[in-house]
Order: structure tokens, then sequence, then C-alpha cells
């Protein structure tokens, strides 16, 4: 005698299954040999992987370009929320050469395709070189990383008549900053004239307290909060230039 078994091939991803038959109590006078017979089942299914990445590694801007949107794909998507970390880093000064609009880590929604990062390039009055948001992808939960983990802005700086980042640094510094109330530009040599200006590029008026040598002290109470760039010249005309932030 057969005893027919149906085997259903789903699609769901599994280890080795088993059925267990056991027979007993025949009637009519049969004896049972073998009272037990256990059917192992393969899984036939291969795991389709959820894996998170950038479109692509690299993209150039503009200082001018505002707002850029970076985009993520979702392969193979889950009906689960993805939660996806990351980092910041590269040669930008946060909230000052860029502010990241998106907060870490990324909820992405269930079965969600793509997604974005969003980082706000602020376009100041300082002459630079090209700077660079690089922005690293963590370890993601309910989902793996695909091939782009990590992604650069090349930021080019677009002011041909700004203020120049090269700086008289071994004569001439400035602290606190962060600064609140006042600021206090300490100078080795005499200081003909110190010019501040928003990162529109207005010109800011501030107070200004002679203190002892050649060290001047500005009033920043009543600058609002913000990036600010300082041009300090000095006895010879030799330039220093800097940026500080009012709190």
């Amino acid at each position: 005698q057969v005893v027919p078994i149906t085997i259903i091939d789903d699609a769901i991803v599994e280890g080795l299954d088993s059925i267990m038959l056991q027979l007993s109590s025949p009637t009519n006078g049969a004896t049972i040999f073998a009272s037990a017979k256990k059917i192992y089942i393969k899984d036939n299914d291969t795991a389709v992987v959820t894996s998170v990445s950038f479109n692509n590694s690299s993209v150039t801007k503009a200082e001018s370009d505002g707002l850029v949107n970076i985009g993520l794909t979702i392969n193979n998507p889950i009906n689960q929320i993805i939660s996806l970390p990351f980092t910041i880093s590269g040669t930008c000064t946060a909230n000052s050469d860029d502010t990241i609009f998106t907060s870490t880590p990324i909820n992405i929604p269930a079965n969600a395709t793509t997604a974005n990062i969003q980082v706000n390039i602020i376009d100041d009055a300082l002459l630079e070189s090209t700077e660079t948001v690089v922005i690293t992808l963590g370890t993601p939960t309910n989902a793996s990383l695909g091939t782009n983990k990590t992604f650069t802005i090349s930021i080019t700086d677009n002011d041909a008549n700004g203020f120049s980042s090269l700086s008289n640094s071994n004569k001439i510094s400035i602290y606190p900053n962060p600064t609140n109330a006042a600021l206090i530009v300490s100078s080795k040599v005499q200081i003909n004239n110190i010019e501040i200006r928003n990162i529109l590029g207005q010109k800011q008026n501030v107070f200004a307290e002679k203190q002892a040598a050649n060290d001047v002290r500005l009033i920043t109470e009543n600058l609002p909060s913000g990036i600010y760039f300082i041009k300090v010249i000095d006895e010879k005309g030799i330039i220093f230039n800097s940026k500080f932030t009012k709190q």
C-alpha cells in the first residue's frame, strides 16, 4: 500500500524540514515491521537580500547650488522599516559651508525603493579651494549595504571678489570661537583695520575696544547668530582672513 504525500513548493527560505509517519494498531491480524518513517524535505528557495546603497559615488556642485538631494536605492524592498545611520566627514565646516538637513538615522518606509539624504550648501563670501562633504553609510537594520557605501560632494567656490582664505596666522589669531558677547583679535603687530561681514557679504558694524599690546576686543553681542568672516589688516598692509561663529 502506498501512502501519498504532497509537498507544497512555497517561496519561503527555510531550513531542512521533516515529516514523521507513524503506523499503529493494524486490524485483521496484520503486523507492523517498521512502525515509523521520517521524510526529510530540502528547501529550494534562494534568500532574497534587501540592500541599500547610493545611486552613484560622487557629484560636483557649485557653492550657489543650495539644496542637494543624494539618492539612495533599495534593492529587493522589504515590508519593514529600514533604519539607516550615516556619518559626515570631509573638508567642509558643518553649519558654515554646509548643513545636513536629513538627520541620522534615516527611517526608510516599508516597501520603499528610493530615499534621499539632503545637504544644503551655504553660499558664503569667502574665497576657498574646492571643499568636500563625505557621507558614509553605517550598518542598516532589516537590510544590508550595497555597493556604493560612500558618497562625496565636491563643492566649487563662486566668490571672485570675496575674502581670501589665506591667513597670516602666525601673527594674528581670534578667540573664543564660537563666541557670544565679545571676540578678541590677538596680534603680534599693530592692527590698522578690522572688517566683519556676514555670509551674504554684508558689512557688520561692531564696537572695538583697544586691549593690552596690539589686541582688540570686538563687541559681538548684538550680532545675530550665524557665521561671520573677519578681515584684519596689519601695519604693513598684510591681510589676515578667518571666520567665526556667533552663538
